[in-house]
């Protein structure tokens, strides 16, 4: 999407690229509002700069034009506000993973045997989105995920997310088998 320079003039104030939109520069105030911290890296738009003086921004929330591929523009800061719409949809889902696990009921499982269901529970969706998305770089565990062939790259993931969960679940059983003997 282009910006028609000839009717830039007609606001009288030059927008404002804050170039640096992240989760540590927003605050919300006691009323409830948004309020956009750290102005350091912003500056007015111009129509007839070509690229960036100067590459700023947060690695991960700033835009491609911020690492030399162009000038900053208003676009700059919806990708950033993008990034950060990521992030707040991935907590929510972690928030929902984790309530629906450490809530559930297991039938016949009272106190402390059923928080450490519950938190095998857990760990073992996380583990399995860990091995999914490669969090933490989870996947060079398993060879067959760094394989180019898309076929073997997915068998390898799966692999590596029933080892973990297999895994997760012996250590259950040995904890359980420990602290709670039948």
């Amino acid at each position: 999407m282009q910006i028609d320079c000839r009717r830039a003039h007609l606001f009288q104030i030059p927008a404002i690229i804050h170039r640096d939109i992240k989760p540590s520069n927003i605050i919300i105030t006691a009323y409830n509002r948004a309020v956009l911290l750290d102005f350091n890296a912003a500056k007015y738009y111009s129509c007839q700069s070509t690229e960036d003086t100067v590459l700023l921004g947060t690695q991960g929330y700033a835009s491609p034009e911020q690492y030399g591929f162009g000038s900053s523009s208003p676009q700059t800061d919806i990708y950033s506000m993008g990034i950060l719409f990521r992030e707040l949809l991935n907590s929510i889902c972690y928030l929902l993973i984790s309530w629906m696990c450490l809530t559930i009921e297991i039938k016949n499982t009272y106190g402390a045997k059923l928080w450490v269901e519950r938190i095998d529970l857990y760990s073992i969706i996380l583990s399995f989105i860990f091995g999914c998305f490669n969090y933490l770089d989870i996947q060079q565990l398993m060879p067959l995920c760094r394989r180019k062939n898309i076929l073997i790259r997915l068998f390898g993931i799966l692999l590596l997310n029933t080892m973990l969960a297999f895994e997760l679940l012996v250590l259950m059983f040995v904890i359980e088998s420990i602290f709670f003997p039948a």
